[in-house]
């Protein structure tokens, strides 16, 4: 309510709704984890950062998936990126839902790779 999603006036039907939903969601969802693991691993790299051994790419993993859930400026974007109400609403919905989605998959995440507090080797 506070971000001003409003479900009624969401309408998957006008064009290129289901494109929007999709990509600002992949962003979230997807881009965000696969851009904190890429940039971690190029700054170790380069020697720019040591990833600690106790966190590793699992960890950076489940970081870079709770990542999506950026929900403010992600509507922030939202509103720039879009002029239409419709679209707009669009893709509001599309950042709810990918948060949500972030954060069940963090938890997923966090407890599949982590057990007792103790990382799990695989």
């Amino acid at each position: 309510a506070m971000a001003g999603v409003h479900f009624g006036g969401v309408d998957f039907g006008q064009e290129g709704a289901w494109l929007i939903f999709f990509g600002v969601s992949g962003g979230l969802v997807v881009g965000k984890p696969v851009g904190v693991l890429v940039f971690c691993w190029l700054g170790a790299k380069l020697k720019l950062l040591e990833i600690p051994r106790d966190i590793g790419y699992r960890g950076l993993l489940v970081v870079g998936t709770v990542a999506g859930i950026g929900f403010t400026m992600a509507i922030f974007i939202a509103e720039l990126a879009f002029s239409t109400a419709g679209h707009l609403a669009i893709a509001k919905t599309a950042v709810l839902g990918a948060s949500v989605m972030a954060a069940v998959g963090g938890i997923v995440l966090s407890r599949v790779f982590y057990s007792g507090g103790k990382a799990v080797r695989r």
